[in-house]
């Protein structure tokens, strides 16, 4: 498995990846039919876009097979985090039946290295209060639990809850 930035010909992977691992790790915490309604096109644009203008925010782990897993990184959203000193962790997506093989861990560590290069010292992180996996997942990556700080969201037309964790890099 080898680690790199996308080019705009990765778009369509990542995105079929992406909706992917949405219906794989969200459909116990959505009402069934959730995922029918999922229109693709809005989020190819919005690869296509990223990975032609910001190529350096996105991590792709790839093996002979295809693009295996994402991590995004970008600029905190949350008002009582510094800009200047933390980074968030937008998306972390490895394909199911990738999952508990190192890849997720192995995305966290080298964005943690991509933001430790560009001067940050934390990280940041939002996940579904009712996903336990990925909670869990991000517990065994050093990432501690911000209690306190949840918030609501809406997804597919959906409000779900939200909370976030932080870690140090540096």
């Amino acid at each position: 498995m080898r680690l790199r930035h996308p080019n705009p010909e990765d778009a369509s992977a990542i995105t079929t990846l992406h909706l992917a691992t949405w219906r794989a790790a969200y459909s116990q915490l959505v009402p069934p039919g959730t995922f029918d309604r999922l229109d693709p096109a809005p989020h190819l644009e919005r690869w296509e876009r990223r990975c032609r203008k910001q190529p350096e925010d996105t991590l792709l782990c790839e093996a002979d097979e295809g693009i295996m897993g994402f991590a995004l990184l970008g600029e905190v959203r949350d008002d009582d985090l510094d800009p200047e000193y933390t980074v968030e962790l937008y998306a972390l997506y490895v394909a199911a039946d990738r999952w508990r093989q190192g890849i997720a861990r192995r995305l966290v560590d080298a964005a943690r290295s991509e933001a430790k290069a560009r001067g940050y010292k934390a990280m940041s992180l939002w996940t579904l209060k009712d996903n336990l996996r990925a909670r869990n997942a991000y517990l065994a990556m050093g990432f501690d639990l911000d209690y306190e700080i949840e918030k609501d969201v809406k997804f597919l037309g959906l409000r779900l809850r939200e909370v976030r964790y932080r870690c140090s890099i540096g």
